[in-house]
């Protein structure tokens, strides 16, 4: 019995990750109609007119190639796929890799088939740095892994450290920047400890990695980024690699590196001014236990600051009282609805009506994002869109005199300055170009707009360019521009080699703004139109997103201890009038570009492969040639297009052994996974590798996520035997062999990234044979004993807004309404043997108790009844399909063996597993513990850390968290609304198929091997009698509910 039901569990297992129960969905909006074009080395996709952005992704990734090609020391082996999304809305709608990519999420390479996958989101600057970090992990893919994840899998044991992986990719696209100026700083100098190399994981694996090639390329000349991949590679080994090229091991590289970090910083202390001295702190993200308090805007009164802020895990609008950083009340919470799917935490804008009773701020909305009104007036706060279907919108600004909000927005083609008008609902597009237009804000006198863009001195709006102009532009320096609206005239404010934002004006020629002239963004004034401007900070780290907060006063958001915060500065005329000098930091000052030593000279040998030079010529095997790019480009300088043809490659493919300790046989199982390069298309196939279909495990599945609605045809054929035995003579082997064959139907139409409706049929022949084969003479005997067919149509309603930390969910709400039937139908003299109708419903609750120490709790109710001539049974009990190992070796209640699946002496379809509907967890007892039509069970686990910090012995473990669970159970066969009194002591009979059962227990919660892993322990408790069971144990694979 042990054999069958991990059989069975391993089957549900399988069948449960292609048909997950919940999830968020990647929702098919659009429709994209993809073409490609081809330079020197790689394949550029891009669909319907944006054809511009692949041309300026040509151009930027074969530049960015030669670039990564020489500090790497090694080419790609093969053509590399770029595929370009137009917004980062469209981006979400990849199928490339299977996970919604947030908005924090810029780009992604993934391992498969080493595809890099990049939307344009109206930065050129941003653009251009994403092709560049990119480009890198497509490299190291090929060059350490092979290629792809099959490649990595079979022939390296490599796996390069987060931070040198991301930290490269930063310090190629751009070997240091503001942004990686502050963190370091913050690192260093608000620290008792400097971070160690090992720890730089999450977002300081980005900048504390680039801090550390920064460092390496410094000491060693970036010839020593060649030199360091080349030795992790001969040597199998990255510590190893890098003591081998360096001279010193990790752990003395990271006293280095640590103790540079210390002379690079430590001297600012007295010549900076720490945030905390100048200003006051209105909230603190420390006590907050959060991240982001960012993006203050001031009412018009003053009393009032609306701020984005993750202090209760989600993201979310707030109004605080800028006094004393009190929370008063929340606006609108992002990621938990379809209306608001995400509030643009990295360029976000709130900004006040003139009257103080309104603020306007944006959203990601369904397919696209739209411009919100709320009244805040009231104690019920009203929200209304006023503005939508555009692709992206940020920043917007409230015109200080009239119903105007100004707003930067993309329409998948670039980013431009635009207003809507609220009361007569008109749209106006001002600057219409190909500059990057990022920040917007008005003139005290609510007349013209300043705004910050990369055009340089092209102050001609609507200005139509051809995409080849850009290709030398140089979009790396933003500067300020005033947008005279009366006169359509655009007229350049700053023009200096240093990057200018944020400009706000509160009177007259008066306007403040950020700069990062000094390598700190520092907050400057100008009184007169930037003649002259004045610094009035000096900080040791940096600041951002500034506001007026009176004529005396600017609120802004400051960075502390790895965190932000609003901060106000007050006594502006008194530090406009001190002139404060604000020294250059030492990156800005010192030369970071060495000359590159080219120790050995790299040669390449250029392979084409899926090379097209006109429809008609394709080539797909290898040729060696070389080509130069202009052999590629058309009379005017562009390449060709071509259409996207669906073309199937392999992903994975693998293969185990598995072997039944009862029957004394293995097996083999081999896996495989192909799609298409869109990842559209899809096919699973796996199969037990036995040439005898009879006995054949085989599971297929084709996928269809091209459109709105998803589509997927299953089938498998599982087969095994039991009751092995040898006849009369030892020739005859006479064994029961159970079939099941299944085809499966199932349609998925995503509402909203939140909830779908489901539909689909599964048809299931059930049959078992005796098997009679005489092994000398080789006759078979074998004959049918019985057989099912079922028909089984099924409609669902999944709803997943939850936020996961770890293998579990911690916040948020799902829920899944399963209806089922089956019908009697004939079909050519045959019909099908059972007619019932089946409601199950599931519904999981999570609610963070504390964001900071990782505490939460989560409660379940799960309720399934059946109905009709064949109604079917539940069985509840037992801890999961996904337990292997158990100190009970009997995974299935025998009561439930002889009463279900053998009643009356006779087997049963419930013999066949997938007849079989168990409920789960109530651990501590068996699985079918009880059983009947009508069930119920009732979960609650509270989620808290166990060892949150590695110990040295179990390091392997990584993190361990633990759970204290209480799990109730109630099976009935009455009236569905007759369920058994729970407070009724003869209800609670443990020699009864029917009645309540509840236990208790606890359990860690780890990784191992890549994998989540569970161990419980439980005990029975009976509440009537105060009886506590002897503890059990379980061991699973898998997440909790």
């Amino acid at each position: 019995m042990i054999n069958h039901t991990r059989n069975y569990l391993f089957l549900l297992f399988f069948i449960s990750s292609i048909f997950p129960n919940f999830g968020k969905n990647i929702v098919q909006y659009d429709e994209f109609n993809w073409s490609f074009i081809q330079t020197k080395h790689f394949n550029i996709y891009y669909y319907n007119l944006n054809k511009d952005h692949a041309e300026l992704t040509a151009y930027n990734s074969e530049k960015a190639y030669k670039k990564i090609e020489k500090l790497l020391g090694w080419g790609l082996s093969k053509r590399s796929d770029i595929f370009v999304y137009s917004s980062h809305n469209d981006f979400q709608q990849t199928n490339i890799v299977d996970i919604y990519l947030e908005e924090g999420i810029g780009g992604v390479t993934e391992l498969m088939k080493n595809r890099m996958v990049i939307p344009f989101d109206g930065s050129l600057e941003e653009f251009n740095h994403v092709i560049y970090h990119e480009l890198v992990h497509v490299f190291i893919n090929d060059g350490i892994y092979g290629g792809s994840l099959l490649n990595m899998l079979r022939t390296s044991n490599l796996m390069i450290p987060l931070w040198m992986n991301e930290g490269l990719a930063e310090y190629i696209a751009n070997p240091w920047d503001t942004k990686s100026e502050m963190w370091m700083r913050d690192l260093t100098l608000n620290y008792n400890e400097i971070i160690n190399i090992k720890s730089l994981n999450g977002y300081l694996a980005y900048r504390g990695g680039q801090s550390v090639w920064r460092f390496l390329t410094h000491k060693w000349g970036e010839e020593i980024i060649a030199e360091i991949f080349s030795n992790i590679k001969i040597l199998g080994n990255v510590n190893k690699g890098l003591e081998k090229s360096t001279g010193i091991s990790l752990k003395e590289l990271n006293n280095q590196w640590r103790e540079y970090l210390k002379l690079q910083y430590w001297p600012d202390i007295e010549k900076r001014d720490n945030i905390l001295n100048i200003s006051r702190r209105i909230t603190n993200h420390e006590k907050l236990n959060n991240s982001y308090n960012i993006a203050p805007a001031i009412s018009p009164d003053g009393s009032l600051a609306a701020i984005y802020s993750n202090k209760g895990g989600e993201f979310s609008i707030y109004l605080i009282d800028t006094q004393d950083g009190k929370f008063i009340s929340k606006i609108v919470t992002g990621q938990i609805t379809s209306e608001f799917e995400e509030l643009h935490i990295l360029r976000p804008g709130v900004s006040w009506s003139p009257s103080g009773k309104k603020i306007v701020f944006a959203a990601k909305s369904g397919k696209s994002d739209a411009l919100f009104v709320a009244d805040v007036s009231k104690k019920k706060i009203k929200i209304k869109k006023i503005l939508s279907d555009i692709e992206g919108i940020y920043r917007p600004v409230w015109n200080p005199k009239d119903n105007q909000v100004a707003f930067i927005g993309n329409n998948g083609m670039q980013s431009d300055v635009y207003i809507y008008n609220i009361n007569n609902q008109n749209l106006t597009n001002l600057t219409n170009d190909k500059f990057s237009d990022s920040q917007v804000s008005w003139t005290s006198d609510g007349v013209n707009l300043l705004f910050v863009s990369d055009r340089l001195d092209n102050i001609i709006p609507h200005t139509s360019l051809d995409v080849l102009s850009l290709f030398d532009y140089d979009y790396s320096n933003s500067d300020i521009y005033k947008f005279n609206i009366t006169n359509n005239e655009i007229i350049r404010l700053t023009n200096t080699p240093f990057n200018e934002s944020y400009p706000i004006s509160v009177f007259d020629n008066t306007i403040a703004f950020i700069s990062d002239e000094s390598g700190i963004n520092n907050l400057y004034l100008t009184k007169d139109n930037f003649s002259t401007y004045q610094a009035l900070t000096n900080v040791q780290t940096g600041i951002t997103q500034i506001d007026w907060s009176s004529s005396n006063q600017i609120a802004l958001t400051g960075f502390y201890k790895s965190g932000y915060d609003v901060f106000i500065l007050s006594n502006i005329k008194q530090l406009f009038d001190k002139n404060i000098s604000v020294p250059k930091a030492n990156w800005i000052i010192k030369n970071d570009v060495l000359d590159l030593k080219n120790n050995k000279k790299y040669k390449n040998d250029y392979f084409y492969r899926d090379f097209n030079f006109s429809d008609n010529s394709f080539i797909d095997n290898y040729l060696k040639f070389d080509i130069s790019n202009e052999d590629l480009l058309d009379s005017l300088g562009q390449h060709p297009s071509f259409k996207y043809k669906t073309k199937f490659s392999l992903d994975y493919a693998g293969g185990s052994f598995t072997y039944d300790i009862l029957q004394g046989a293995g097996q083999g199982i081999g896996y495989f996974m192909f799609s298409d390069k869109l990842g559209n298309q899809r096919i699973a196939f796996q199969t037990s590798l036995q040439i005898d279909f009879k006995q054949t495990d085989l599971y297929l599945r084709y996928s269809n996520l091209e459109d709105r609605i998803n589509w997927n045809i299953y089938f498998y054929n599982h087969a095994y035997p039991t009751n092995i035995y040898f006849g009369d003579t030892f020739y005859e082997l006479n064994y029961l062999l159970n079939k099941d064959l299944s085809l499966s139907l199932n349609y998925q139409y995503p509402l909203s990234k939140f909830h779908r409706i489901e539909w689909g049929s599964n048809f299931n022949y059930l049959e078992k044979r005796m098997q009679s084969i005489d092994q000398l003479t080789n006759i078979d005997y074998s004959k049918q004993l019985r057989s099912y067919k079922i028909f089984q149509p099924y409609f669902s309603f999944v709803w997943d807004n939850t936020r996961d930390f770890y293998i579990y969910s911690v916040n948020g709400l799902k829920a899944k309404i399963n209806y089922s039937f089956s019908p009697n139908l004939k079909f050519n003299n045959n019909k099908t043997d059972f007619e019932f109708q089946k409601l199950t419903i599931d519904i999981r609750n999570y609610k963070e108790i504390s964001y900071d120490n990782k505490v939460s709790f989560a409660s379940r109710i799960f309720v399934g009844t059946s109905w009709g001539k064949n109604e079917r049974i539940f069985g509840i009990g037992g801890a999961g399909e996904n337990t292997f190992f158990s100190n009970d070796r009997n995974f299935l209640n025998a009561d439930y063996i002889d009463n279900v699946i053998y009643a009356d002496s006779t087997e049963t379809e419930y013999e066949f597993w997938s007849m079989n509907n168990f409920a789960y967890p109530v651990r501590g007892y068996n699985i079918g513990e009880k059983y009947g039509k009508n069930a119920a069970i009732i979960n609650f686990e509270f989620r808290l850390p166990f060892l949150m910090y590695y110990v040295p012995g179990i390091k392997f473990l990584g993190q361990l968290f633990g759970v204290i669970f209480v799990d109730v159970g109630v099976v009935w066969n009455d009236d569905f609304f007759s369920m058994p009194d729970f407070s009724n002591a003869n209800n609670w009979d443990p020699t009864q198929s029917t009645g309540w059962i509840m236990s208790y227990g606890l359990g860690p919660r780890f990784t191992l091997f890549g994998m989540p892993w569970k161990l419980d322990y439980a005990w029975q408790y009976n509440p009537y009698k105060g009886k506590i069971s002897s503890r059990r144990w379980y061991l699973s694979i898998g997440f909790d509910y």
